[in-house]
């Protein structure tokens, strides 16, 4: 911006047709230049690595805020860059060429010298206005996050196992945290066997810290899965103690029942 808009306003201070101007811009291009390019080429590389920390998945470039702040930052960057070049690949060079001369068609006094310097300074002040806007769309990523991408907790399934009137279970309560649970129980008989003479299946739930009722659970059978019931619910509402009552009942026989506890937490 110095360089674009404060700069130029200097130069009327040098006499028009003599050429110092051309010389004094040869001789300020080339260090400006190389300054600006190492700084685009750095922040590049360190907004490449916020990319990567922020998006967690490439299609948020566009389904997200900040993707689409960071696409225009991107536009806005190439062309800067481009810009930045140009200026280094073509009008210094000329600058330069014209400032060693001393002819008055071709040389730092020359029309087409005073042309350049125009043409240049109107490149600068268009690089600053992009530069401005470039700052906007960082502004504007500075106050947006992209959409997360909630990964799926680790699962912590807590697991019993037992014997109880000659009959083995498995109780298998995942995730074992507050809230909906999946509950499974695996049944089988002595032999190892898989229970297929069952009539219903269910798992009582007290908290012990706290009186909040009994709360009961039918287990279904798993079709094509003997002896394996499943049921799903959010009985387990509270992190604590709890102590779970399986009761299993036939027509015909004792009921069987097992207590046991589970300590659920977050």
């Amino acid at each position: 911006m110095m360089f674009g808009f404060v700069f130029p306003g200097t130069l009327y201070r040098f006499k028009p047709g003599t050429g110092d101007r051309t010389r004094v811009l040869a001789a300020i291009i080339p260090r400006f230049a190389l300054i600006a390019l190492a700084s685009v080429v750095i922040l590049g590389i360190t907004g490449i690595i916020e990319a990567i920390v922020q998006l967690k998945a490439f299609e948020q470039l566009w389904t997200s805020s900040y993707g689409q702040a960071l696409l225009l930052k991107l536009g806005l960057f190439i062309i800067l860059l481009g810009l930045g070049i140009y200026y280094q690949l073509r009008v210094g060079p000329r600058m330069s060429s014209y400032a060693v001369g001393i002819d008055e068609q071709t040389g730092a006094g020359s029309p087409d010298a005073d042309k350049l310097q125009r043409s240049s300074q109107t490149l600068l002040r268009v690089e600053a206005v992009l530069a401005i806007l470039l700052l906007v769309s960082v502004g504007i990523l500075t106050s947006l996050s992209p959409t997360p991408i909630v990964a799926s907790p680790i699962s912590r399934a807590a697991v019993y196992q037992g014997t109880v009137s000659g009959l083995k279970y498995t109780v298998t309560i995942d995730p074992a945290r507050p809230g909906q649970n999946s509950i499974d129980i695996v049944l089988k008989d002595h032999y190892g066997q898989p229970l297929r003479e069952t009539d219903t299946v269910t798992l009582s739930a007290n908290m012990l810290e706290m009186d909040m009722g009994l709360q009961k659970m039918v287990l279904k059978p798993v079709k094509n899965s003997p002896g394996h019931y499943r049921t799903t619910s959010t009985a387990l509402s509270m992190a604590g103690n709890w102590e779970l009552t399986l009761l299993i009942q036939h027509a015909g026989t004792k009921d069987i029942k097992k207590t046991f506890t589970i300590a659920l937490g977050y």
